[in-house]
């Protein structure tokens, strides 16, 4: 399939909308154009890792991006005078190179670490294979990017401590091994082994101390530089006196440095307030009431409830009484006081026949007012809480992580712990100030003042630096 139709196809089945006014490429001009919107299409799938945490995968998609815009740096220097040429002017095994390439790179933006390498290393070949024949004139090493292996994981680690792939390291006269320099040191050639276009560096403990490689999880790496010196011959005069003529040329790296992760743990204090009604009865006497005979003893009795009491009952009755006539009573409720009035009548005296009138019994008794009222209560419980969550946190970011408090809870205090990744030892800590109102923002700054928090509708959202509000945090 010529290249343009293979594009074509490419372009509309892979790229989406992205890429819906794309124009294939059809010159050599084009063609770079296309390896260099595949170099930013890698950098930008690297940004996105490192934001998600997997800086394994990171350096790989960077080293791919540097791969190939290398590649399109290089190729575009070779035909510097010929970009406006057709590609599909080229032969047939020109075509297929390209073709090689364009396939390769289809794959590009691929998310697993497996996948990332795979076209790494097949975008290796087929850019060597490009340059093998475009330089069968002229032969120089090329290199492309750097991996390390205090960067990776056990998805796809490198073979060394850092790997360096190239083109063509080795000139085929000259035989002379590259020399890898970090920072002033020149590392010894049993430090540097070159199979076939890759450069594996063992670092001796020197190095590794000085550059901090493979670090305590406590401390981190910053990145270093490694410098690649690499020697290449030229052919010169014409037999019987020719000779090759020595050439050095150096490329300069910046060893991604390790990430720092953090890990949050957070305590929180907090008053959790219950409401609860109970049903309440109540009794109250007058002072014991005596009435003689043919006489009548009124009295009132009064009760009050407690504050706040509702659904107020009451009823008037006479208590243990004693030869009682007659006996009334009754009750008003008047806001929390009850009042009661009631009075009882003594017996009729007795009478002789000689017409000789006594009082046999006094009528006696109490005048009970009683009832009932429903009453609140309420209870204020202090309640600790030390979620077991540790809730990751990357650099330059933040988090929101909601606190779960029941209706009615009044946080009092929140600290956060911050420690790096895999490290026992708390980094920094934050102790912030609580909302009464759901709606009040209350903030914090960490002792180093490197993190900030902040506080709203019971989410707590703590960040590196200055910060939006994120989506929900996730624990592990």
């Amino acid at each position: 399939m010529p290249l343009f139709a293979l594009l074509t196809c490419l372009m509309a089945s892979t790229a989406g909308a992205e890429t819906a006014s794309f124009s294939p490429p059809r010159t050599l001009g084009d063609f770079v154009d296309f390896l260099n919107d595949k170099a930013d299409a890698a950098q930008t799938a690297g940004d996105a890792s490192g934001k998600a945490g997997d800086y394994a995968l990171t350096q790989q998609q960077y080293l791919l991006r540097d791969m190939i815009k290398k590649s399109a740096n290089e190729y575009k220097f070779l035909k510097r005078t010929i970009l406006p040429n057709a590609i599909d002017d080229l032969d047939a095994a020109a075509r297929s190179r390209f073709d090689d390439i364009v396939k390769t790179l289809g794959k590009n933006g691929a998310s697993d670490q497996g996948e990332v390498m795979k076209t790494v290393r097949e975008a290796q070949t087929e850019f060597n294979a490009l340059f093998r024949a475009e330089l069968k004139a002229a032969p120089h090493p090329i290199l492309y990017g750097t991996l390390s292996r205090d960067l990776a994981d056990g998805a796809a680690p490198p073979s060394a401590d850092v790997e360096i792939f190239g083109f063509d390291i080795i000139d085929t006269d000259l035989q002379k091994a590259p020399v890898v320099q970090i920072g002033a040191t020149d590392l010894p050639p049993d430090a540097v082994a070159v199979k076939d276009d890759d450069i594996f560096v063992t670092l001796p403990a020197g190095v590794r101390a000085a550059v901090g490689f493979a670090p305590d999880p406590c401390q981190g790496r910053s990145t270093f530089p490694l410098r690649v010196t690499t020697y290449y011959g030229e052919s010169r005069g014409v037999w019987p006196l020719s000779w090759v003529e020595e050439h050095l040329s150096n490329a300069d790296f910046s060893v991604l440095p390790t990430p720092t992760a953090y890990d949050l743990s957070i305590a929180y204090n907090f008053e959790r307030v219950t409401h609860s009604e109970a049903t309440e009865t109540y009794s109250q006497r007058s002072p014991y009431v005596v009435a003689d005979c043919d006489q009548t003893v009124s009295t009132s009795v009064v009760f009050d409830v407690p504050a706040g009491a509702r659904d107020i009952t009451c009823e008037a009755n006479w208590a243990e009484t004693v030869a009682v006539k007659s006996a009334n009573g009754s009750c008003a409720i008047k806001g929390e006081t009850i009042e009661a009035n009631g009075a009882i009548s003594g017996p009729e005296k007795v009478c002789s026949a000689l017409k000789l009138c006594g009082c046999v019994a006094n009528a006696r008794g109490w005048l009970e007012v009683s009832g009932s009222y429903k009453k609140g209560s309420q209870r204020v419980e202090s309640i600790s809480a030390s979620p077991p969550n540790r809730y990751p946190l990357l650099p330059d970011t933040a988090i929101a992580i909601p606190l779960n408090l029941d209706a009615g809870a009044r946080l009092t205090h929140i600290g956060v712990i911050v420690a790096k990744r895999a490290c026992p030892t708390h980094f920094d800590k934050l102790d912030i100030g609580f909302a009464n109102d759901g709606a009040q923002i209350v903030a914090g700054i960490s002792k180093t003042g490197a993190f900030r928090a902040k506080l709203k509708n019971n989410r707590l959202i703590v960040g590196e630096g200055n910060f939006e509000t994120p989506p929900a945090a996730t624990s592990n």
